[in-house]
């Protein structure tokens, strides 16, 4: 019987520290930037940048798609804070914008080859 109420009494400190560590605005700013990077094209483009900044047409190159595809994942991803861009003469060329991401890719590709 004790051991059951010295289980529980651990089990409320672990919920007070998970409260106090993350609020719904974390919680669904976590889950909004793994959802953006779950999608396999826009990963591509990121894992593309992350090797330094290009242009539209060279990322179509890497990613081997299309300008109208690639365009509407570069919004997206710019939209969201993962890209940046900047004029060139008469390129856009873009370049990550955040090095977190790529800690996360990272993690993540670690855990898939493990």
């Amino acid at each position: 019987m004790e051991d059951t109420f010295e289980s529980a009494c651990k089990h409320g400190e672990n919920i007070k520290k998970f409260q106090s560590e993350y609020n719904e605005e974390t919680i669904v700013g976590m889950a909004n930037i793994l959802k953006i990077l779950g999608e396999p094209s826009r990963m591509k483009i990121v894992l593309a940048l992350s090797y330094g900044e290009l242009c539209v047409f060279h990322i179509v190159e890497a990613v081997k798609s299309n300008q109208s595809a690639v365009s509407h994942q570069l919004r997206i991803l710019k939209d969201n804070h993962i890209i940046k861009s900047r004029r060139d003469g008469q390129n856009i060329v873009y370049y990550l914008y955040d090095d977190h991401i790529m800690k996360i890719l990272n993690l993540v590709k670690e855990h898939v080859e493990e």
